[in-house]
């Protein structure tokens, strides 16, 4: 089982809109392997999912195990005001492919 394979799955199964089997995968590809950018894949799942309290403890983990890396301050800095908003942050983006795509880089 590569994670590197498992994670590219599980962000297909969120481009196709399956959000629960896209978690599923990314948490086991994470368990296999710790990465970074995996990391920064399921707190963007959590969020489609409205799960903001487990998006803010997974991204502090992160942060903790993955200092100044890139794909976490990009989720950070785009996503932490939404954390704290009361409607899902994916309402605020017209095109969600644009904002992964040309502004995450993920």
């Amino acid at each position: 089982e590569n994670p590197a394979i498992i994670d590219s799955y599980g962000w297909v199964l969120f481009r196709l809109g399956k959000y629960d089997s896209a978690l599923k995968e990314l948490v086991k590809a994470y368990d296999l392997f710790k990465d970074p950018e995996i990391a920064a894949h399921i707190i963007e799942v959590l969020l489609v999912l409205d799960r903001k309290e487990e998006a803010k403890i997974r991204l502090s983990e992160a942060q903790n195990l993955f200092i100044n890396n890139k794909y976490l301050e990009d989720v950070s800095e785009s996503f932490l005001e939404w954390l704290d908003e009361d409607i899902p942050w994916f309402k605020y983006f017209l095109n969600y492919d644009d904002i992964s795509a040309n502004r995450l880089c993920i």
